[in-house]
């Protein structure tokens, strides 16, 4: 393995933090507890009205050269703090951590590392992460991959295959954010994609991360109708960060998503709305990806449509 020069680390771990007191110390210590010991951790505090901040620099000041804490005066909001706890890095390679994320396996970081340091192709790689509650409690939601497949820009367009605390890429000498990162509602996704370029994504298969899915984060909390949207509304921004879209990817995209729209307005029981988006499938048939099954899509919408008609009842 290639090391870095002492000015610049091998690793810069971003943890980016807004009101995690009561996870932001689990998430340091995992980085504290890697293996690979060549790294920086670099931590944007969005002027938390909680101790966050104080935590923060009591680490800091633990461990000088190693962990930095970058602080406001207001808060900036989460892009804009994002931004500038990326354009703070220094390392080679880049490792998102949020301040209510952290990492489950001491060698995370040296394997990732090795990963990348043996393919030049590679523009970022990815690795299994535990979907956990606010105490740690697994959630059964995985987040795996295929490891026998390489993802290139437009899989990345298609959906987001990565969560950002099992992530790490290579890190841009020169950051140049374009508009349609500003507009994603999500920074994570928008970065996937800016960091891909022609270069393609490897998965690893070893779960390494945990990522809380608690009220407080983006996704979490949130209602499946929700967070289907916004999944669209993300594509739908950072579409331009890839030229020549073919537009059969945006059909199916499309269709993917009415289809699963579908799908969370029936599981949350609203099944007129579910026979709606399942109508507009049927609909569109001709958008849906192959080897969908449109026998399972019919049987949805009649189903849908059944429990429409039914009366609601009233406690």
């Amino acid at each position: 393995m290639v090391e870095a020069s002492a000015e610049r680390p091998l690793v810069s771990v971003v943890m980016v933090t807004y009101k995690h007191e009561a996870f932001i110390a689990e998430a340091i210590e995992s980085v504290l507890a890697q293996e690979l010991d060549d790294w920086e951790l670099v931590i944007g505090e969005d002027c938390s009205p909680d101790g966050t901040r104080a935590i923060a620099e009591r680490y800091a000041a633990q461990h000088p050269g190693k962990i930095r804490v970058l602080t406001t005066d207001e808060n900036l909001g989460g892009r804009r703090n994002f931004a500038r706890t990326l354009e703070a890095t220094r390392g080679r390679y880049l490792s998102q951590l949020d301040g209510d994320d952290y990492f489950t396996d001491p060698a995370r970081l040296a394997v990732m590392v090795d990963v990348l340091e043996r393919d030049d192709s590679l523009a970022w790689a990815y690795h299994g992460v535990r979907e956990v509650d606010a105490v740690g409690r697994d959630l059964h939601l995985d987040r795996i991959g295929d490891a026998s497949r390489r993802l290139n820009r437009l899989d990345v367009l298609r959906i987001c295959p990565a969560a950002s605390c099992g992530v790490l890429h290579r890190r841009p000498e020169v950051w140049d954010f374009p508009q349609w990162w500003w507009d994603s509602p999500v920074g994570d996704w928008a970065l996937h994609l800016l960091l891909t370029g022609e270069r393609e994504i490897a998965y690893v298969d070893r779960f390494m991360a945990a990522h809380r899915n608690h009220g407080g984060g983006m996704w979490g909390g949130d209602s499946e109708v929700k967070q289907v949207r916004l999944r669209a509304k993300i594509r739908a921004a950072i579409a331009p960060g890839v030229p020549d879209i073919p537009e059969r990817l945006l059909a199916e995209a499309a269709f993917t998503d009415r289809y699963e729209l579908g799908r969370a307005f029936e599981r949350s029981g609203r099944p007129r709305e579910a026979c709606a988006e399942y109508a507009w499938c049927r609909s569109a048939a001709a958008q849906a990806p192959a080897g969908f099954k449109h026998g399972r899509l019919r049987a949805r919408w009649l189903r849908s449509k059944l429990r429409g008609l039914l009366p609601t009842s009233r406690g």
